[in-house]
């Protein structure tokens, strides 16, 4: 009776031992461990850094139509502006013709004919000068639009280089966050291939205990 007793005993003893063995083991295997929550990290900051990418990428889309509209109001201004230019030139041509005619009109004698001649002309130099100036300005004035257009188109890329390296710099850290949970799992997996060795071992050890204890 006591040989029953001492048996059942150790195997209870062994039984017991070998369900602390499985607890403690489930505990170093439980998935809800740091790799859990490294992947929850994960998952939130993969989540935000998409919700960032997309609005990113509209606000880069709005930007490049910005400077498309600037691009082609700088071509447009700049064609007003050669256009002006050739006016100018135009003007110029005809105010040299009219100081040429004055000029003439010098040396011959003076008479009532001649006086209103000179009247004209250079009643009609200053009307070119007029329009010449009324066009130098208009240049200027579209100078400085081309200018501001720049400034703007400028500004634009600026936004966009930033949005892009924001986008950049959130790949990196996923990227990072991403070799941490590589990391991770790499020695999570080693620790399970070394406690499983080791639960084996004590598996096999206390098996051969009760078995043991059986046949003394």
């Amino acid at each position: 009776m006591k040989t029953k007793t001492k048996i059942n005993l150790s195997i209870l003893v062994a039984g017991l031992v070998l369900l602390a063995l499985i607890i403690v083991g489930y505990r170093s295997c439980n998935p809800y461990d740091k790799k859990s929550i490294l992947k929850g990290k994960y998952d939130a900051l993969s989540q935000e850094y998409e919700t960032q990418k997309n609005n990113s990428k509209a606000q880069i889309s709005s930007l490049r139509n910005i400077i498309a509209q600037k691009d082609e109001k700088i071509r447009n201004i700049t064609a007003h502006i050669v256009e002006k230019e050739g006016e100018i030139s135009t003007l110029h041509a005809q105010t040299d013709e009219l100081e040429s005619t004055y000029s003439e009109l010098k040396e011959e004698l003076v008479s009532v004919d001649t006086l209103q001649l000179k009247v004209d002309n250079l009643e009609a130099q200053v009307n070119l000068w007029k329009q010449k100036f009324s066009l130098a300005e208009s240049v200027i004035a579209d100078k400085d639009a081309i200018i501001f257009s720049l400034n703007e188109k400028y500004e634009s890329q600026v936004e966009i280089s930033f949005n892009w390296e924001t986008m950049y710099n959130n790949e990196v850290k996923l990227h990072s966050l991403c070799k941490q949970r590589l990391s991770m799992a790499d020695k999570k997996l080693k620790g399970l291939r070394f406690t499983g060795t080791i639960k084996n071992g004590l598996v096999l050890g206390l098996a051969g205990v009760v078995i043991y204890s059986l046949v003394r």
